[in-house]
């Protein structure tokens, strides 16, 4: 769903300021819903926002959230730990 820019989401009191992949928007907002797993993530572009409902809120399921909703992001960070360890593994012996 696109929705025009007309309003701080700030001001609703229900969406504060997350993080999202990077798709070029100007930031990243969620909101939860009470009694359900779900979030609405509302992505603020020029002009508008772009919304969806996650299929899991990152700040109550974040695991769930990283596997059903934003899979790239844990494949990015499990390869970017991976990295990591094989490099402190390499430069970490004497």
């Amino acid at each position: 769903m696109v929705v025009q820019l007309r309003h701080d989401p700030r001001e609703s009191g229900l969406f504060k300021r997350s993080v999202g992949e990077p798709k070029g928007q100007i930031a990243d907002w969620r909101a939860n819903i009470p009694g359900s797993d779900r979030g609405v993530h509302a992505v603020e572009f020029p002009g508008h926002y772009s919304i969806h409902v996650d299929h899991f809120d990152p700040a109550k399921h974040p695991v769930m959230h990283l596997l059903r909703d934003s899979p790239l992001t844990l494949v990015t960070v499990l390869a970017a730990g991976l990295g990591a360890f094989l490099l402190l593994g390499i430069f970490g012996r004497k």
